[in-house]
């Protein structure tokens, strides 16, 4: 007994040396000095219904890249009376409460894009879509998600290691990405997007909004200490 706890103390202290600290601290309040520096997207749109309108809530993109891993912030203007709240498992389909949906096309070339999604609840999905509006559920990688909630709202914040993907079209130091993202409201069944263009419809990741981005280094190093006996 004594010597499990032992080795559980070692793996525990050795894992926390080892992990790479965070530039933000990712608990859902955007709420760091470093977010004033990230590209800012306020155009969505009202997609489902199909209507394009300008949504009666305000939603606020944020996209921040950083050396560790490329920084997302959704904030969700809605009042309590709409919220969906429900946990649901991992990679769930349909998610219990309202999602925050986030797809980022890592290479630019407009062909394939990975799935960040995170529930007001907490619970997360990742998937990947390719040739435009094919959606599997059998990628997974290592990502950070939280939400966070107040009276006006809530927030979902992410951080994506670059690693995750590989990368595609660079010029230089930089390098092309392409994003979309929308909120959905079961309350009355409504989807809101940036940019506003149909989900997986048949030039669905072509259309994503592109953002040129400095290019980090997208290795990583992961560290699997034991104690064996």
């Amino acid at each position: 007994m004594h010597m499990k706890m032992f080795a559980a103390a070692v793996f525990a202290l050795l894992s926390l040396g080892l992990r790479p600290a965070l530039a933000i601290t990712v608990d859902g309040q955007l709420d760091e000095v470093e977010w004033a520096q990230a590209q800012v997207f306020t155009d969505f749109r009202v997609l489902e219904p199909l209507t394009r309108e300008v949504p009666p809530q305000a939603t606020q993109l944020r996209v921040l890249p950083l050396p560790d891993g490329l920084y997302v912030g959704l904030r969700s203007e809605m009042p309590p009376e709409l919220r969906t709240y429900g946990r649901s498992p991992r990679d769930a389909p349909r998610l219990d409460a309202d999602p925050a949906i986030l797809l980022i096309d890592f290479e630019g070339l407009g062909k394939t894009a990975y799935e960040f999604t995170i529930s007001l609840s907490g619970s997360k999905r990742d998937g990947i879509i390719l040739n435009q509006n094919q959606q599997s559920r059998d990628w997974d990688a290592d990502w950070q998600a939280a939400v966070h909630e107040d009276a006006t709202g809530w927030s979902a914040e992410w951080c994506i290691p670059w690693s995750v993907a590989p990368e595609g079209a660079t010029h230089g130091d930089k390098r092309t990405i392409a994003v979309y993202a929308s909120r959905y409201i079961k309350r009355n069944a409504h989807r809101y997007a940036f940019p506003a263009i149909e989900y997986l419809g048949a030039n669905f990741v072509r259309d994503f909004q592109q953002l040129e981005v400095p290019r980090y280094s997208s290795s990583s190093l992961v560290w699997l200490p034991y104690v064996s006996l």
